[in-house]
């Protein structure tokens, strides 16, 4: 243990001696930031990424926009930004400017305010938590998290607290990451006497980010894990703070026993880290539990939600290091880690889309099929095909059509052959239609044929596209799903890209 010790000592004393010569720094930062440009511009957005966009760009007015918010559980800011910009620019290019002005912002805060050295500020923004998950996939994450660095950034001054403010406006969780570092706040004396402007603005927004965030009375959620299967697949995800290293397809994320065994190395990390501080601590350890029974019993929690626990505790590492001094050991391991984790998902996300959807579309907009009555089952996975093309699909059940989703409805179809009746009904109905789906071979030829199979992206998810029927397609008349969109003729849909 204390030959490695050394070795790792040795080897960080050289980097850091490299690093200090100001020509390798600048050039070592303008690698980092052209490695996260390509993966902002290169990315294809999934179907979160364009869940959101199309609410902010579709809803007609703010309020009705405020109101589809009711059934999606986030705070309104991301989508205030994104309704914005879709005043000023193309839609193809709102992804792309936003991550990228944010991205601007967190790689100034961390590489010119971070109290730590070079090494560690470079590993940090090459952290895969933060390289691709955050800056390179487009979500209210995005901006939550560049907030939280530019408050680290402005720690000693009391515009903190406007940043406090904002955090709970991106999601619930920034709202409690907000409040831990509140606690610390006060502890340190950060402000002298009480700063009641500064606490009272993060009131207001707190309340209003809560009242954005009330479920719709028939609004329907995914159930809870349970306590068992919450607890494992918590376990699991924990495990790949330490390692994030998702190689099982970008939703269903890393897999295994392997990961579930990297969880105590992670804790003890934090540990080590925070050692002397109960109040960090405490802080870091409250939100795993939150998270932790969140996701037993209220809500599935995912990888991109516990990796918000990662960037609280680089939040209380940089605090610490503001005060006293370098960080511990196991914070430059754990960084050198995900920084290769980043580098290695970054080089695949370079040569494979994250999503195929625009794959997809361009086979529709071949044949000129955008017009035409589509419908998709599940009807949520056509989400980032409606974004890249611009239809409409029916839902089989519903019998209404939509781009995005509004939660307040749930599949009854289980099988495959209660689809196969759906999809005999509707074309009783409508005669022949298009019908793109997730699900491999699903079809017989009695139904249908295929027009084409789109292999998946880095987030695993394919898209068959079908002809169900056998005499021509009509254009989609059916009404939308949304009550505020009204519906657009058929020859009015666009392409948004």
């Amino acid at each position: 243990m204390a030959a490695a010790d050394r070795l790792l000592i040795n080897v960080r004393c050289r980097v850091e001696a490299q690093l200090a010569r100001n020509g390798i720094w600048f050039a070592s930062i303008a690698c980092a930031a052209i490695l996260q440009l390509s993966l902002i511009v290169t990315h294809r957005p999934w179907l979160d990424e364009w869940q959101a966009l199309l609410i902010a760009r579709q809803t007609p007015t703010l309020g009705s926009m405020l109101t589809q918010l009711h059934y999606e559980g986030h705070p309104p800011l991301w989508y205030l930004l994104l309704r914005g910009m879709g005043q000023v620019l193309a839609p193809a290019r709102i992804f792309a400017v936003a991550n990228g002005v944010l991205a601007a912002i967190t790689f100034w805060a961390i590489l010119a305010k971070a109290p730590f050295s070079r090494l560690e500020r470079l590993l940090l923004v090459l952290n895969e938590l933060l390289l691709f998950e955050v800056l390179a996939v487009s979500r209210s994450l995005t901006l939550g998290v560049t907030l939280l660095f530019l408050l680290l950034a402005v720690w000693r001054s009391r515009w903190a607290w406007l940043l406090l403010a904002l955090l709970p406006l991106c999601d619930f969780f920034f709202g409690v990451i907000a409040c831990a570092l509140i606690a610390v706040r006060i502890r340190d004396r950060q402000d002298g006497p009480p700063f009641y402007a500064g606490a009272a603005l993060f009131v207001i927004c707190g309340l209003l980010a809560a009242w954005t965030v009330v479920p719709a009375p028939d609004v329907l959620t995914d159930p809870a894990r349970g306590l068992i299967a919450g607890l494992l697949e918590f376990g699991n995800q924990v495990g790949t703070l330490l390692l994030p290293l998702q190689i099982d397809g970008y939703d269903r994320e890393a897999s295994g026993i392997a990961w579930l065994l990297l969880a105590p190395a992670f804790l003890y990390a934090c540990m080590r880290c925070l050692r002397g501080d109960w109040l960090s601590q405490s802080l870091l350890f409250g939100f795993l539990t939150l998270l932790l029974l969140f996701g037993c019993f209220v809500y599935p929690i995912y990888l991109r939600h516990t990796a918000l626990a990662a960037f609280l505790f680089i939040a209380l590492v940089w605090i610490r290091a503001e005060r006293d001094g370098l960080p511990a050991r196991p914070f430059v391991v754990w960084l050198s880690l995900a920084a290769i984790c980043g580098l290695f998902t970054g080089a695949l996300n370079l040569f494979v889309p994250f999503d195929s959807a625009a794959y997809a579309a361009s086979i529709i907009h071949r044949q000129k099929l955008e017009p035409k009555l589509w419908f998709s089952f599940p009807a949520y996975r056509a989400i980032a095909l409606a974004g890249e093309s611009g239809i409409a699909f029916g839902n089989l059940e519903q019998r209404c059509a939509s781009q995005f989703g509004r939660w307040n409805f749930r599949t009854h179809i289980e099988n495959r052959a209660q689809l196969y009746a759906a999809l005999r009904s509707a074309e009783r109905t409508y005669g022949s239609f298009y019908f793109v789906t997730d699900l491999p071979n699903v079809l017989p030829a009695t139904l249908g044929s295929r027009i084409a199979r789109v292999s998946a992206g880095y987030d695993g998810q394919r898209y068959e596209l079908w002809k169900i029927g056998h005499g021509d397609v009509a254009d989609s008349q059916l009404p939308s799903c949304v009550p505020s969109l009204g519906w657009r003729r058929a020859d009015e849909v666009r392409p948004l890209r």
